[in-house]
């Protein structure tokens, strides 16, 4: 048998309080007068939307939940929009009870509501209205169980009756307050053989949880506050390529999309909807499915409370034509992390295998290396990394910012303490997606590669330094003028100095990447032709280790690289298209675009140069013996030519 893992969403309850007229004290009590109701509770069928054999909507697991049950149950009664009052019973609810309800005046109504599983603090303090009441609700905290009753599930029902000695018996039929989502996947042979599931999460789960729910197709919550479950480990038994998930959830009515006579694998999601992720490895890659439950596998995005969701899923590929795939770890040389108090991202070391100068470093990705943290340039930030995935041939990075901005580079190594290749580690806000700038038909980052922000005449947005055709960054200035080094942090946390070195680059080698890449700390000089960190003659350059097309030492992150010389055309030595600025070049053309000028790290010593008085990104096309590059100051703009072995800032192009 199938093992179902059962994730239920917790809640506690978040209603207003006032003051009702009556049974104002805590401890639930009987009215002592009114008109006797002998009331009958039964639970209400869910509407089944699977599209195999209907389930039934309670776990497999006779231990966990079972929605038929009823241990408890409020009921409360409001007339004419006022509060009455509330009568508590915990036993006898599986046949009819009795209740004394106040009397109604002729023609007027009252509105009893039964709310069942709550628990006997649920209604400690008495609603205000019939209004506050429905506008009461429940508030997500974490995602242990729906256990204010334990084993099982809360429940609502209504009724609108005239109070009378003539009222006898009444019946209330009990929704389940909750939807059911069960996933059922399938991964097909041909996939199984290399992509391994581990883990599972809900997201996009509305903390907010009313007693009441909308009777029309409106989206419902409006502005829901969402959060994601807990990664909860698939231990899966029996096949490995097949399973099931149950979750219980409470309404998140998005509507519908715009995939229309589309098919399942176009089924990507509406703002807010709630989706279940599939976490797994593939090949070194981490992969993200992300699987929509709704009224249909292609274009619904309803889940309403006391309807049964089953999901019958087949994952055949990782093609991009699956929409449902929505990540495969990046194999890129830096990372962008956003500032959240903590950040996560994956790093697949295969990247180590795939550059002509090493070949297969790692035979097996899942041995033989570990991972490390080089360099901080702010001591605030705290970053470690995590080999806990390494089997898959993975290393996570935990970053833990608290609000700090930042840059660092991590490595893995091999058992001798070589490091095999290294990566930048782009701690900022920025979502270069969002905030970018367009001229000459490319599509720019707004800011140079490592810079914290973009504020004119700010350290923050100097950026970091690299030598054309290195992967590696290096920093600049720790203001906006003057010769001195931002300072490094050795290791993920603390305030022990990192001394980065500057060397003479060796002249009897004809190729210094190996060593280059051994040691990402070292900004290699020269101070004779060619001046290049590479070779030490013009026959030995290298002229393709940036290009138009990214390569694998290109320092931007993914979607992203250096840019060729040309995106730099409509720059000019004139005063038309640009002005000078905020210690950099304002690009007039495109508001709010400009260039801070970093100076650069000279290609014959390595030390800091024009500071706050010129500025230099580069291309990724050669010129010659030199590398093609932007150079500005308050002169002007040109695209010029630099010595490879010279430190400049990049800008960013989109990839097309």
């Amino acid at each position: 048998m199938k093992k179902i893992e059962t994730l239920i969403v917790l809640f506690t309850l978040l209603l207003a309080s006032s003051c009702g007229n009556e049974m104002n004290d805590a401890a639930p009590v009987d009215s002592s007068s009114g008109v006797e109701v002998s009331l009958s509770l039964k639970s209400a069928s869910a509407g089944l939307l699977s599209s195999g054999t209907a389930v039934q909507s309670r776990s497999t697991d006779p231990s966990s939940v079972n929605d038929a049950v009823l241990h408890n149950a409020w009921v409360l009664q409001f007339i004419d929009g006022n509060f009455e009052k509330k009568i508590y019973k915990d036993s006898g609810l599986d046949k009819a009870f009795g209740v004394k309800l106040t009397y109604n005046d002729s023609g007027v109504q009252s509105h009893i509501y039964v709310v069942a599983n709550m628990g006997e603090d649920a209604f400690t303090t008495d609603p205000s209205s019939e209004a506050a009441f429905k506008a009461g609700m429940l508030n997500i905290t974490t995602e242990a169980g729906l256990q204010l009753t334990s084993g099982s599930l809360p429940m609502m029902g209504d009724l609108e009756l005239e109070v009378t000695e003539s009222v006898i018996s009444q019946t209330v039929e009990l929704e389940r307050m909750v939807a059911r989502v069960t996933l059922k996947y399938t991964i097909t042979a041909s996939l199984a053989t290399e992509l391994i599931l581990t883990s599972a999460r809900v997201c996009n789960v509305p903390d907010e949880f009313y007693f009441t729910a909308p009777t029309d197709d409106s989206v419902f919550p409006t502005t829901p506050t969402l959060h994601d479950g807990e990664v909860t480990d698939l231990t899966l038994s029996g096949t490995p390529d097949s399973d099931s998930l149950v979750y219980y959830l409470p309404d998140n009515r998005r509507g519908t999309g715009s995939n229309a006579g589309g098919d399942a694998t176009g089924k990507s999601g509406v703002e807010d909807a709630t989706y279940i992720e599939l976490i797994g490895f593939y090949k070194g890659d981490r992969v993200e499915y992300h699987l929509y439950p709704g009224a249909d596998d292609v274009n619904d995005y309803n889940i309403v409370r006391n309807t049964d969701y089953t999901m019958n899923i087949t994952l055949t590929g990782l093609s991009t034509d699956d929409k449902r795939v929505v990540s495969r770890t990046a194999t890129s040389n830096s990372y962008i992390v956003g500032t959240a108090t903590e950040s996560l991202v994956y790093i697949p070391v295969k990247r180590a295998n795939q550059t002509t100068e090493f070949g297969e470093q790692l035979p097996d990705l899942g041995s033989g290396w570990s991972s490390s943290v080089i360099w901080r340039d702010n001591s605030s930030l705290e970053i470690e990394t995590d080999d806990s995935d390494k089997a898959y041939g993975i290393f996570k990075v935990k970053v833990n910012s608290s609000g700090q901005s930042g840059n660092a580079v991590v490595c893995i190594k091999d058992a001798s303490n070589n490091i095999l290749w290294s990566w930048q580690i782009w701690v900022t806000s920025y979502d270069p997606d969002s905030e970018n700038e367009t001229y000459n038909s490319y599509t720019f980052m707004d800011r140079n590669l490592g810079a914290v922000n973009d504020t004119q005449s700010d350290a923050g947005a100097l950026g970091l330094f690299y030598q054309w055709g290195r992967k590696d960054p290096f920093v600049g200035a720790s203001t906006t003028s003057g010769t001195t080094l931002k300072t490094l942090y050795a290791g993920g946390s603390g305030s022990t100095t990192y001394a980065s070195t500057n060397t003479t680059a060796p002249t009897t080698s004809a190729n210094n990447l190996s060593t280059a890449i051994r040691n990402p700390g070292v900004f290699y000089y020269r101070a004779s032709t060619p001046y290049d960190w590479y070779a030490g003659s013009s026959i030995a350059q290298n002229d393709v280790l940036w290009g138009t097309i990214k390569t694998v030492y290109d320092p931007c992150p993914e979607g992203w690289k250096v840019p060729p010389i040309e995106a730099f055309s409509s720059w000019d030595s004139s005063t038309s298209n640009s002005n000078w600025g905020g210690n950099g070049r304002i690009y007039m053309p495109v508001p709010g675009s400009w260039y801070p000028a970093s100076g650069y790290r000279s290609s014959s010593t390595g030390a800091l140069g024009t500071v706050g008085a010129s500025g230099f990104c580069w291309s990724s096309v050669i010129s010659a013996a030199n590398a093609s590059c932007l150079i500005f100051n308050s002169s002007g703009v040109n695209s010029t030519s630099g010595n490879r072995a010279y430190g400049f800032g990049v800008r960013c192009v989109q990839e097309n």
